[in-house]
């Protein structure tokens, strides 16, 4: 066996291993971004889920805080999976302001500072990676002019024959380069206009262009004034929460089946805006409120009749795994409530759904100047 076999089957093997440990632990930047933090996913049709954000390399995963019931009553869940392929059907991942713990709110704003204003190293690391991936194809090149010339000279039948398995491990090692696109690194840390199609109508977002990858975009602080879903079987997303508070009691009803109970709601408004409380809607429920809450204003309003989740027992006749716990909330009505309200969030969106359309600017920072002609 000469020296030359025994080389490339080592640099094969030393490729292999590091190229899978590399892909293994490599996660899109824009979703890494979000990691750990709680975030709602909604999808194409109008679906949403919330949840705490686990990134892996193949899919993301929404830990609930509190498992909820199947529809079905036979058994709890306890998280939402994504995989990579079902990416398609995400319209965005949203990081609500207002959703956001105290130590992560302060981690948050100190990125929004990153990103508006840059320092030294970290451009430097931008033009270096950018620099990478304009010799990456040159890279690839070189490799199989090296692999081509090893071969002709090489005595050995495995390099002659297994060339293109080499070439291919030679590649994996290098990794695919980022995504490098001139036109929106000009606009990094500036504020732009994403374009979605909801519906099938254009919706546009305006905020801070933090970065992108080949498969999403990110955008920081982005204001936005639509219908926002509270699950009330979420107690932690109601927690959460620093400009609503909630109060939730509930009443059984009597003489119902499948049973219901009565909900004694008190929310307060704890933000700077009027809020708009829309309707409630669960599985089989829905009941319209329509009411306008101003600043700092209390709102109380019952919800009646309301269907508690059914708890099948499993096959031995006992109860589904987890209900010996006591744990309340996992008997909540799967009640949603739906306020309008202005809000800060930062959105994760995926390539194939939006696009950055315009760049932008805040309104009075343009230095604008109109000159009128009168023609006679």
């Amino acid at each position: 066996m000469d020296n030359i076999l025994i080389f490339t089957i080592a640099m094969i093997f030393l490729a292999a291993f590091v190229g899978t440990v590399v892909r293994y632990r490599t996660r899109d930047k824009c979703l890494k971004d979000l990691d750990d933090d709680f975030v709602t996913a909604e999808f194409t049709g109008g679906k949403q889920v919330w949840g705490r954000l686990a990134v892996c390399y193949n899919g993301v995963e929404l830990v609930y805080p509190t498992p909820h019931p199947d529809p079905d009553g036979s058994h709890f869940e306890t998280s939402f999976i994504i995989y990579q392929e079902q990416f398609g059907a995400i319209i965005a991942f949203k990081r609500l302001h207002d959703e956001l713990l105290p130590e992560n709110q302060a981690k948050r704003e100190a990125e929004l500072q990153r990103t508006y204003h840059p320092n030294m190293y970290r451009r430097f690391l931008r033009v270096l990676r950018n620099t990478f991936n304009l010799f990456h194809d040159a890279f690839s090149q070189t490799i199989s002019v090296v692999i081509g010339s090893v071969r002709k000279t090489s005595q050995s039948e495995f390099v002659t024959t297994q060339d293109k398995r080499i070439e291919g491990t030679a590649r994996e090692l290098l990794g695919k380069p980022a995504a490098y696109e001139p036109i929106l690194e000009r606009h990094i840390g500036q504020k732009v206009v994403l374009e979605l199609v909801r519906d099938g109508k254009p919706v546009e977002y305006c905020g801070v262009l933090k970065d992108y990858t080949s498969a999403f975009i990110t955008l920081l602080d982005v204001p936005v004034n639509e219908e926002s879903e509270f699950q009330l079987n979420a107690p932690e997303q109601l927690a959460v929460n620093h400009d609503l508070d909630f109060e939730v009691t509930s009443e059984p009803t009597e003489n119902t089946d499948p049973p219901t109970v009565d909900l004694h709601v008190d929310l307060h408004n704890r933000s700077q805006r009027d809020i708009r409380l829309c309707q409630a809607e669960g599985d089989g429920y829905a009941r319209d409120i329509s009411q306008d809450i101003a600043p700092g204003a209390h709102y109380h309003f019952e919800l009646p009749d309301v269907p508690l989740p059914v708890i099948r027992p499993q096959d031995d006749g006992t109860p589904p795994a987890d209900t010996e716990n006591n744990n309340t909330a996992k008997l909540l009505p799967d009640v949603r409530l739906w306020i309008r309200a202005r809000r800060s969030m930062d959105m994760v969106v995926p390539r194939p759904q939006g696009v950055i359309r315009h760049g932008a600017d805040n309104i009075g920072h343009l230095n604008t100047r109109f000159s009128l002609r009168l023609l006679g």
